[in-house]
């Protein structure tokens, strides 16, 4: 059963903000698969477009953008929620300045509008959100990366976003603002000691009965291994030294290759993970020892254990072979050759179809060429040639 006291007011509006690598991907799907149950148990959910990529437009003010306008496409579906409770759940909401975010909350509802941010230990989300900029193009070594990020007020982070979404105790406390008070926000920790926390929160907000939300396993928002990140960024390295113009690795490599393989190879037991040396841990360690108290001076209301957040004591890591494993290589390798492959047969259907539109009609094709035509083609037939 849901735990009544934490159920929102009937005709609230959930709003999940993030932020990024807390379980927001797990929980996107576990609504858009459940959303015929909540809809028979009183809640609503988006059903058209991607309601995740969609608040993108909730953070700029531009009428002329068209994120903005999609972004109120959004606002307008969620009031089809009528009196029944609505959920809206983006990561890129935790993006938002504090002009945005009140902006945000007054479109979807006002005092209708209650926040849940999801938080992880920040140890945690260092590795996940490396991982992830591997993707692109010009992402540094993970050492190297850390050091920018950590150290210092973290100002030369390669990812300039970095802080406004993971300084956790200033993305909580710019949101209560926004809200008009710690009464208006939810914080539910993320904590592996009870894999069930995250589920559990939000069925309880939602009014909705204990298992109504099914979360599975998927290898869609997984994090690189070691040497899967390693080949990546190495592979960017040759194409940057090689001149490959942006479209061509975007397409092959980057949309291609590296989301095949994140996709559909699962990693061997064996293969060694992204570790954050320790001198990183205990930095992270600190940090989020700031964020816990500055959370708990802002009032909000808490599912877990804040203390979770400061992560496992620091370590010292095992050396590793970043050695990408052979099968991913070829994962990738066959991903960019299965594209090339399509992209030439594409070309030549087009090839062909034009061919066709450049040939004469039938009637414009003088009577002794197509005498001729049809003689060779009766004497293939009658010779067999």
């Amino acid at each position: 059963m849901s735990a009544p006291d934490l159920a929102l007011p009937i005709g609230a509006r959930l709003l999940h903000v993030g932020p990024y690598k807390t379980g927001t991907t797990a929980l996107q799907a576990a609504l858009k698969h459940g959303r015929e149950e909540l809809a028979r148990q009183g809640v609503w959910v988006p059903e058209r477009g991607n309601v995740v990529e969609e608040p993108r437009g909730a953070i700029t003010a531009d009428p002329a953008d068209p994120a903005r306008a999609e972004w109120l496409r959004l606002v307008e579906r969620v009031e089809e929620a009528g009196d029944r409770r609505a959920v809206v759940s983006s990561e890129y909401l935790s993006d938002a300045d504090p002009e945005a975010a009140a902006r945000i909350i007054g479109e979807l509802g006002g005092d209708r509008v209650h926040i849940v941010i999801t938080l992880r230990p920040l140890v945690k989300i260092l590795p996940s959100s490396w991982s992830q900029l591997s993707r692109h193009r010009g992402n540094p070594p993970y050492e190297e990366w850390l050091r920018s990020t950590l150290e210092g007020d973290g100002s030369n982070a390669p990812n300039p976003m970095f802080w406004h979404r993971q300084r956790h105790g200033e993305l909580v406390e710019r949101w209560a603002a926004a809200a008009g008070g710690p009464e208006g926000v939810t914080v539910i920790v993320v904590d592996e000691s009870d894999k069930d926390r995250l589920r559990h929160g939000f069925e309880d907000l939602l009014g909705l009965t204990r298992g109504t939300l099914e979360f599975r396993s998927s290898n869609e928002n997984r994090s690189f291994t070691a040497g899967e990140a390693e080949f990546i960024r190495q592979c960017w390295e040759a194409i940057a030294a090689a001149g490959i113009p942006h479209d061509i690795s975007r397409k092959y490599f980057k949309r291609g290759a590296i989301a095949h393989m994140k996709s559909t190879r699962r990693p061997e037991r064996h293969e060694p993970r992204i570790t954050t040396p320790k001198w990183a841990q205990e930095r992270a360690s600190e940090l989020s020892v700031e964020a816990v108290e500055h959370i708990r001076r802002s009032g909000v209301r808490v599912l877990g254990d804040l203390n979770a957040l400061h992560g496992p004591a620091p370590f010292e890591p095992e050396p590793q072979d970043s050695a990408v494993a052979p099968a991913a290589a070829a994962l990738a390798m066959v991903r960019v050759l299965q594209i090339a492959r399509d992209d030439e047969r594409a070309r030549k259907r087009a090839a062909s179809k034009a061919a066709l539109r450049r040939q004469p009609a039938v009637d414009q094709v003088p009577t002794a060429e197509l005498l001729r035509v049809v003689g060779r083609r009766v004497r293939r037939r009658l010779t067999g040639r």
